[in-house]
Order: structure tokens, then sequence, then C-alpha cells
């Protein structure tokens, strides 16, 4: 019910259903993992002027890999829309696919991602309406997105992989409550690549 609250929100908004994957999309892209690249040379320029304790130093590298793979992601997904869509064989591009999405999901095992969804929960009053217990939700939804990953690399079945990513990014939809000013960009090109791609390979069925 709460997902299709804010699926019906995301789908009212005109940046998201007017955005088609062209020229214009792609520039955007390349902006966005310009402005990333800087970002991440200005921290490092950062870094060696200074010095770490162990704790804070692990979270920053793990901050620049969790960025890493989600670029992967993106950049994948946008090849693929980009090239057409793969058919039914292609192992390949299923197993690129797989594997970054592996990365990706595995995120939700971290103690700090939780957390982070935990923030975003409690400074929703849109939310606690509809949520009694957060762990419940995020335990449900976590198991539901790896259950669709396991099934599509078992079965090889690339749309369900794809969903995996679509069911990702909604999830943060969801707790941000559909608000395009709240909703990391990341998670908006997954989102949109990913339901294209989605859209695309049904019809090649």
């Amino acid at each position: 019910m709460l997902r299709k609250i804010i699926l019906e929100k995301i789908y009212t908004q005109r940046e998201i259903d007017f955005i088609k994957i062209d020229s214009v999309f792609v520039k955007e892209m390349e902006e966005y993992f310009k402005k990333a690249d800087n970002d991440e040379k200005d921290i490092l320029t950062l870094r060696r002027r200074i010095t770490l304790d162990p704790s804070s130093s692990f979270k920053y590298f793990r901050a620049m890999e969790r960025i890493e793979i989600r670029k992967k992601v993106i950049q994948l997904l946008l090849a693929i829309a980009i090239n057409k869509v793969p058919n039914k064989t292609d192992k390949f591009i299923l197993k690129q696919l797989s594997e970054i999405t592996d990365s990706l999901i595995s995120l939700f095992d971290e103690k700090d991602v939780y957390e982070s969804g935990m923030k975003e929960f409690l400074n929703s009053d849109f939310l606690i309406n509809y949520m009694d217990n957060f762990k419940e939700y995020y335990d449900f939804n976590i198991k539901e997105i790896k259950d669709k990953f396991a099934k599509g690399k078992k079965d090889g079945d690339f749309i369900a992989v794809l969903e995996t990513l679509f069911l990702s990014s909604l999830f943060w939809f969801t707790l941000r409550e559909g608000n395009l000013q709240k909703i990391r960009k990341s998670d908006l090109y997954i989102y949109l690549l990913s339901k294209k791609l989605i859209e695309e390979y049904k019809n090649l069925r």
C-alpha cells in the first residue's frame, strides 16, 4: 500500500514522467559522473593533508567504495539502454549485471545503512502513519529484494535482476516520501534506467 502511494506520487512528478533516455539524458549523466570524480579528487587532496583515526579512515574508504558501486550500476544500465536490450541468451551481460547488483544490495546488510534508513523514517511524519515497526518494514523489504535477486540469478532471468535494482531504488524513494528534493540522483538514475529496461525487455518476450 505504501509503495503504491509513493509510486503514484512519483508518477505525478513531471520530472519523472517526461525524462527520456536520450542524448540530453546521457549528457546529464556524464556531468554527474564528472562531478562525482571531482568530488573524490577534492576529498583525496584533503585526505593527504590530514591524519584520520582508523575509524574515520574506514568510513572514508567505505564511502568511496559505495560511490563506485553505484556509479558502475548506472554506467552498465546506461550502456545497455543505449546499445539496446540484450537478448535472453546474452549471459555475459547478465553476469555483469548480477555481479554489480549483488554488490549494491549487499550494502543493505551494513549497520550504518540500516541506521540511515531509520533516521529517514524517524524524520518523516508521513511514514510514521503507515509503519508501526521500522525494523520489520526494513527486513521485509530487504528480504523481498534479495529473494527477487536470488531467483533472477538462479533462473538466468534478466528482468528479475533489473527488478531487483528497481526495488532497491524504490525502497529509498519510499523512505524519502517520493520527494525529488530528497532523493539521491544515483537512486533516481537507477530507478529510471531499470524501469525503462524492464519495460523494453518485456516487450521483446
